[in-house]
């Protein structure tokens, strides 16, 4: 009985000792990500928005703070709306909140490499007239 209960108490330290460093490269890569978890980039990803207003015809950058929000947080609600496939949705948002005075709205992802050129790609682009 002593015997095998020793047997018991050193598997489970050497395992307790042993199972952190097996998990390192097996689960804890994907706990970092958490629930909304999206794929390693070697790149940095920015989204910007331009709108053309009715009475204008040039482009200009959406200014989150003028609506109370930092473009941090603009950054974060884009992106989520553009991985979940609902940046139509998004679009007819910012139209709303201007009182549907926008003519044409583009959603801009930018993703900008450390050591080479930067991508730009309009991911989404819509007229309201």
């Amino acid at each position: 009985m002593k015997r095998k209960l020793r047997k018991i108490v050193s598997i489970t330290f050497l395992s307790a000792v042993l199972l952190p460093f097996i998990l390192v490269t097996d689960l804890y890569p994907f706990l970092r990500f958490g629930m909304f978890a999206e794929p390693l980039k070697y790149g940095y990803e920015m989204f910007s928005i331009q709108i053309k207003e009715k009475h204008s015809q040039n482009w200009l950058s959406y200014n989150p703070e003028y609506h109370g929000l930092s473009k941090s947080l603009l950054d974060i609600i884009v992106r989520r709306y553009y991985y979940t496939k609902r940046i139509e949705e998004f679009c007819d948002e910012i139209n709303r909140i201007h009182n549907n005075s926008l003519r044409e709205i583009s959603v801009v992802q930018q993703i900008i490499y450390p050591h080479s050129a930067s991508t730009t790609s309009i991911v989404y682009s819509k007229c309201y007239e």
